[in-house]
């Protein structure tokens, strides 16, 4: 993977949902493949530092996606990055392994769909 491919790709998301992520909860967890405790440290950092004022996190950044999706419901917690490992991917000529991260928010809005 290129030197700082997911950290940039993590802030343009974030970059793009603006101000409505300020003092939201984001849960974190992936399916424990391949860059999951480097990537979760990455963008854990960059959520406290775009304004999200709590990151729940799954033990050793494990979690499934049933359970985030009961996580954030029962909580009402803003989204989650749903990490699950892909190979080929991470910049230019793709290479080593990287996390495919998703943004999910339950219900969607449509101002996600728009950008």
């Amino acid at each position: 993977m290129e030197p700082n491919y997911l950290a940039n790709w993590v802030q343009s998301l974030f970059n793009a949902l603006g101000a409505e992520i300020q003092g939201k909860t984001l849960c974190l967890g992936g399916d424990g493949r391949y860059f999951g405790k480097e990537a979760s440290q990455i963008i854990i950092k960059l959520a406290a530092g775009n304004g999200f004022s709590k990151v729940v996190v799954g033990q050793n950044a494990i979690m499934a996606t049933p359970a985030m999706s009961a996580l954030i419901r029962r909580k009402k917690h803003y989204g989650a990055w749903c990490g699950r490992g892909q190979g080929r991917v991470g910049g230019r000529g793709g290479g080593g392994a990287c996390m495919r991260v998703l943004l999910h928010t339950w219900p969607c809005s449509g101002t996600h769909l728009e950008r």
